[in-house]
């Protein structure tokens, strides 16, 4: 989709920024999954991020 808004000259640029943004997502999340596995114990407490996760993902349909 962003390659489609940027067109054929910059579709590096588009995917370059997509996947950077994914990876970044991702960085992040594990960052904080272990923070929250470190301070509070393995569960429920980092498996709550995965809950948020879906309950915002069903909140976009």
């Amino acid at each position: 989709m962003k390659i489609d808004l940027v067109g054929p000259e910059r579709r590096g640029l588009a995917t370059g920024l997509s996947k950077a943004a994914g990876y970044t997502a991702i960085g992040v999340t594990a960052l904080l999954t272990g923070y929250l596995a470190t301070a509070y114990g393995l569960r429920p407490v980092p498996e709550l991020i995965g809950v948020v996760f879906v309950a915002a993902g069903s909140r976009c349909r």
